[in-house]
């Protein structure tokens, strides 16, 4: 399946994850090649959502994350699994999420600001299905027939 820029990010990387899974994603807050560390950063946040459906996943909006980065600008953002699921049709065999990551910072002698797009791709396990019940989260296996 191909997915639109910018949804690989400026790299054109975009990451896997099969659902139900956790994930961390790594990266480098930079200004033109120039590290940019956490004490320079005056906001960082993140949201996640459905590419098809524009759907926020898990309530993931305008999530702060300024204290996830480093010294060295390394910016840390760990999905966990109820963030890689699969919201749209479930027989597909996966599907695009969008991690928008915003930040501004006081890189001298700019104020500075940033917006990238990384695109999940969650592939599905189709042999399981999810249902919660009571804030539980059960996978119930599904059971496919075919005629031989």
């Amino acid at each position: 399946m191909k997915y639109p820029y910018p949804y690989g990010g400026t790299t054109g990387t975009v990451a896997k994850v099969r659902e139900g899974n956790s994930c961390t994603l790594r990266f480098v807050l930079d200004d033109e090649g120039d590290a940019i560390p956490n004490s320079a950063v005056t906001a960082a946040t993140y949201s996640l959502y459905d590419h098809a459906t524009h759907e926020v996943i898990n309530n993931l909006h305008n999530i702060d994350v300024s204290a996830s980065i480093s010294a060295l600008g390394v910016v840390t953002v760990n999905l966990h699994e109820d963030d890689n699921i699969i919201v749209g049709d479930p027989d597909q065999a996966e599907e695009l999420h969008v991690l928008v990551f915003e930040a501004t910072a006081n890189a001298a002698p700019n104020q500075l600001s940033v917006r990238e797009e990384i695109g999940i791709i969650v592939q599905n396990l189709p042999f399981y299905e999810r249902h919660t019940e009571g804030g539980t989260v059960y996978k119930t296996v599904r059971l496919m027939w075919r005629t031989l």
